[in-house]
Protein backbone atom coordinates (compact mmCIF):
# COMPACT_ATOMS: atom_id res chain seq x y z
CA UNK A 1 0.00 0.00 0.00
CA UNK A 2 1.22 3.28 -0.51
CA UNK A 3 0.55 6.71 1.37
CA UNK A 4 -2.28 7.94 -0.57
CA UNK A 5 -4.22 4.35 -0.23
CA UNK A 6 -3.39 4.37 3.82
CA UNK A 7 -4.36 7.86 4.56
CA UNK A 8 -7.55 6.96 2.64
CA UNK A 9 -7.66 3.61 4.83
CA UNK A 10 -7.24 5.66 7.60
CA UNK A 11 -9.74 7.94 7.38
CA UNK A 12 -12.49 5.78 6.18
CA UNK A 13 -11.21 3.73 9.78
CA UNK A 14 -12.02 6.99 11.23
CA UNK A 15 -15.29 7.93 9.56
CA UNK A 16 -16.54 4.34 10.97
CA UNK A 17 -15.88 5.20 14.18
CA UNK A 18 -17.39 8.58 13.97
CA UNK A 19 -20.60 6.91 12.31
CA UNK A 20 -20.71 4.51 15.20
CA UNK A 21 -20.22 7.05 18.28
CA UNK A 22 -23.14 9.41 16.66
CA UNK A 23 -25.40 6.22 16.28
CA UNK A 24 -24.95 5.34 19.08
CA UNK A 25 -26.07 8.64 20.56
CA UNK A 26 -28.93 8.45 18.07
CA UNK A 27 -31.60 7.13 21.04
CA UNK A 28 -29.96 9.91 23.68
CA UNK A 29 -30.66 12.59 21.20
CA UNK A 30 -34.23 11.17 20.57
CA UNK A 31 -34.85 11.41 24.16
CA UNK A 32 -34.12 14.73 24.67
CA UNK A 33 -35.67 16.06 21.76
CA UNK A 34 -39.03 14.21 23.10
CA UNK A 35 -38.01 15.65 26.78
CA UNK A 36 -37.65 19.47 25.03
CA UNK A 37 -41.27 19.24 23.36
CA UNK A 38 -42.41 17.94 26.57
CA UNK A 39 -41.09 20.61 28.62
CA UNK A 40 -42.09 23.33 26.07
CA UNK A 41 -45.90 22.07 26.20
CA UNK A 42 -45.71 22.09 29.99
CA UNK A 43 -44.31 26.00 30.08
CA UNK A 44 -47.22 27.18 27.28
CA UNK A 45 -49.79 25.14 29.91
CA UNK A 46 -48.01 27.15 33.09
CA UNK A 47 -47.71 30.28 31.23
CA UNK A 48 -51.47 30.19 30.60
CA UNK A 49 -51.88 28.89 34.37
CA UNK A 50 -50.26 32.36 35.03
CA UNK A 51 -51.73 34.92 33.44
CA UNK A 52 -54.96 36.33 35.70
CA UNK A 53 -52.57 36.18 38.71
CA UNK A 54 -49.95 38.52 35.84
CA UNK A 55 -52.67 40.53 34.93
CA UNK A 56 -53.60 41.19 38.75
CA UNK A 57 -50.01 42.24 39.19
CA UNK A 58 -49.74 44.62 36.09
CA UNK A 59 -52.90 45.88 36.34
CA UNK A 60 -54.32 46.11 40.22
CA UNK A 61 -51.20 46.05 42.24
CA UNK A 62 -49.48 49.86 42.49
CA UNK A 63 -45.97 50.85 42.79
CA UNK A 64 -46.12 51.93 46.65
CA UNK A 65 -47.15 48.23 48.04
CA UNK A 66 -44.39 46.04 48.64
CA UNK A 67 -43.40 42.33 48.55
CA UNK A 68 -44.33 41.91 52.06
CA UNK A 69 -48.19 43.15 52.07
CA UNK A 70 -51.06 41.11 51.54
CA UNK A 71 -52.95 41.33 48.20
CA UNK A 72 -56.75 42.23 48.72
CA UNK A 73 -58.87 42.80 45.54
CA UNK A 74 -60.38 46.60 45.33
CA UNK A 75 -63.92 47.19 45.75
CA UNK A 76 -66.16 46.19 43.35
CA UNK A 77 -65.91 48.49 40.51
CA UNK A 78 -62.41 49.66 41.02
CA UNK A 79 -60.55 46.66 39.89
CA UNK A 80 -59.13 46.88 36.69
CA UNK A 81 -57.64 43.12 35.88
CA UNK A 82 -60.14 40.64 36.51
CA UNK A 83 -60.50 38.98 39.63
CA UNK A 84 -58.42 35.80 40.11
CA UNK A 85 -60.97 33.23 40.86
CA UNK A 86 -61.25 29.90 42.92
CA UNK A 87 -60.71 27.72 39.73
CA UNK A 88 -57.87 29.66 38.80
CA UNK A 89 -56.27 28.97 42.37
CA UNK A 90 -56.89 25.25 41.83
CA UNK A 91 -55.43 25.31 38.66
CA UNK A 92 -52.30 26.51 39.30
CA UNK A 93 -52.24 24.26 42.66
CA UNK A 94 -52.97 21.18 40.56
CA UNK A 95 -49.83 22.41 38.13
CA UNK A 96 -47.69 22.70 40.63
CA UNK A 97 -48.79 19.45 42.02
CA UNK A 98 -50.04 20.31 45.40
CA UNK A 99 -53.46 19.62 44.32
CA UNK A 100 -54.79 15.96 42.81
Amino acid sequence: MNRDSLQAEAANIALAKVRKVRDGYADLIDEAIDEITSLKARIQVLEEALKPFAATADMDIGSDETDADLYQPMRSGYNRAPLITVGDMRRAATLVGKRK
